[in-house]
């Protein structure tokens, strides 16, 4: 069955007893890289700290946000990761009914859910490629109070450019739906964002965090901006000290470490066309083209199941993840973490067998 998300080494290291070190890990797309030097160094100098309460506020964070974007602090929320603010939008703006393409990111759906609100689902047609089509989008968002949009979206990949994140958010604002577009992976993607959007449109927050290209999933770092009366609507209905002092000065070196963003997108630009050339290769499985740090595709050959290859990988320490669990998906498609270049060598290598095993 697959799992809820993707990165559970714990799981897998207890089921095969294989020490949780040994796994390549491609079922999480992090940086592989991992964090940033300046990071690192900050994790180190911030522990002194450790002795004081952080700061409610987030102060050093959301100043190193302003300084990076030109962002007004006062439409700045840093969150435990940008999943507790996908929680806590809902929960703190109460929509009635909320439309949410899919396949897309699943908690937007338990988010919504948990606060009460009625989801119309969105369907993104695999004969389309996963792309939205924004005019029937446009239409869907009449009589609904938010819209959850992840651009580039996961776990397809499909990436919107700004003119059409702009007619959705320009049409949003007429039928007086609220939208949370969450750019998790947009660092991948240079002058694709639309974060200055969120200063200039009233009714969207924009989400961001330190995980996918920062590489610290394990701190839990995120932000949002948005409009000053949304974020102080946000604040009052959050838990006091959500951001540990740690995590705070670690995300807010990487902002600075411009050398480090460059390596990153270097690596990853190369790894992900060696990755998709690689898979394009083996027969039984479609890579779809990535624009970001992962590969979506699609097993084809009869009686796919990505749940049984994964099990299969993952016996021999190597996790892939399985999409079946996503709306709008079955078990035909994965998503694969592009990763360093010895390790996507490693995983083009033990799909050839792994997929003869499955037939």
């Amino acid at each position: 069955m697959s799992l809820p998300h993707g990165g559970n080494i714990y799981h897998y290291a207890k089921k095969y007893g294989i020490p949780e070190g040994d796994f390549l890990d491609f079922s999480a797309s992090i940086n592989p890289l991992g964090p940033s030097p300046r990071a690192v160094k900050a994790l180190r100098d911030a522990i002194p700290s450790l002795v004081n309460y952080p700061d409610p506020g987030s102060g050093i964070l959301t100043s190193a946000i302003t300084e990076k974007f030109g962002i007004p602090e006062q439409s700045i929320l840093a969150g435990n990761g940008s999943t507790e603010l996908i929680y806590l939008i809902p929960r703190a703006l109460r929509p009635r009914r909320a439309l949410l393409p899919v396949p897309s990111f699943t908690d937007y759906d338990r988010a919504l859910r948990l606060a009460g609100c009625v989801n119309t689902h969105f369907p993104l047609l695999e004969a389309e490629g996963f792309a939205p089509d924004v005019d029937r989008l446009v239409k869907a968002m009449s009589g609904q109070d938010m819209l959850f949009l992840c651009n580039p979206n996961n776990p397809t990949g499909v990436l919107l450019d700004r003119d059409a994140v702009q007619y959705i958010l320009k049409a949003a604002k007429r039928s007086k739906t609220f939208v949370v577009l969450d750019e998790a992976f947009i660092e991948y993607a240079p002058g694709r964002s639309a974060l200055d959007f969120a200063a200039t449109h009233r009714g969207v927050a924009v989400l961001r965090n330190f995980t996918k290209f920062y590489g610290m999933p394990g701190l839990r770092a995120g932000w949002l901006a948005a409009q000053q009366d949304v974020v102080k609507k946000l604040t009052a209905s959050r838990e006091p000290w959500s951001v540990n002092t740690l995590a705070e000065h670690a995300a807010a070196a990487s902002l600075a470490d411009s050398a480090y963003e460059k390596k990153s997108l270097a690596l990853v630009d190369a790894e992900k066309e060696y990755l998709f050339a690689g898979l394009s290769r083996i027969p039984g499985i479609s890579p779809y083209p990535p624009s970001v740090n992962f590969v979506f595709a699609r097993l084809d050959y009869p009686g796919a199941d990505a749940d049984t290859l994964a099990e299969s990988l993952a016996s021999k320490g190597i996790l892939i993840r399985s999409c079946g669990n996503f709306r709008g998906l079955d078990r035909r498609f994965v998503r694969l973490a592009v990763r360093s270049r010895s390790d996507n060598e490693a995983l083009l290598a033990a799909l050839r067998p792994a997929l003869a095993d499955t037939l």
